[in-house]
């Protein structure tokens, strides 16, 4: 075998091996950071729990904060997810990915709920990891302003809506404190929010027109 190969070549079973030992790790991580707390686990601890070497964990995630966002990963970017963004990616049309946004929002949320529940359960005691959760909803933010922008360059934004205040409105609708408020709280079913969230997202940025004929 050429050395070319040899460091191309991938075993199936190592990488059968590999996949394993990561969920052990995030198994470890989430039971432990449910009785100890974000700050009062260590990669030690999550290693011992795990059963591999501290250096497997630091391999695998790099760090806490790598184990707790593919946590977050695992939970959220499932097969609908994909599906969702594959289609808003496919359209042209930024009112129906306005559409796919509410969708989109629902699947990340109700996927995530158990994990987010727990996690964020400790960010009041944890500065680390309410910095991560800021940091997520800043991502969040910037990855919408594309779609505002869209529709503000058609005209599609309502009459003295600017950019900004769009952006504004759009994050403020799709977050998952919403979410968690209307269907952990009051009991929504999820369906009941995506098509209240939609409407809302209509009504809300879109001119009146727009939302007339659509």
């Amino acid at each position: 075998m050429s050395k070319e190969n040899a460091r191309t070549y991938r075993s199936p079973s190592r990488a059968k091996q590999a996949s394993e030992t990561q969920t052990r790790i995030l198994d470890a991580a989430m039971a432990l950071f449910q009785t100890k707390g974000f700050d009062g686990t260590t990669i030690d601890a999550i290693a011992a729990e795990a059963g591999v070497a501290a250096p497997t964990v630091y391999a695998a995630f790099k760090s806490k904060r790598g184990i707790f966002m593919a946590l977050l990963d695992s939970a959220r970017f499932g097969q609908r997810y994909q599906t969702l963004v594959s289609e808003a990616q496919a359209t042209t049309d930024p009112r129906a990915r306005l559409r796919l946004s509410a969708q989109i929002a629902r699947q990340i949320y109700e996927s995530e709920t158990a994990t987010m529940d727990l996690l964020l359960g400790a960010s009041a005691v944890s500065p680390e990891l309410a910095k991560l959760v800021g940091e997520r909803e800043e991502r969040r933010r910037h990855s919408q302003l594309p779609l505002i922008e869209e529709l503000h360059g058609l005209g599609a934004l309502r009459r003295g809506l600017d950019i900004r205040s769009a952006a504004d409105l759009m994050w403020t609708l799709t977050s998952r404190e919403i979410y968690r408020l209307l269907v952990s709280e009051c009991s929504w079913l999820p369906s009941a929010y995506e098509d209240w969230l939609q409407a809302t997202l209509r009504r809300e940025l879109c001119s009146e027109t727009d939302t007339k004929t659509n």
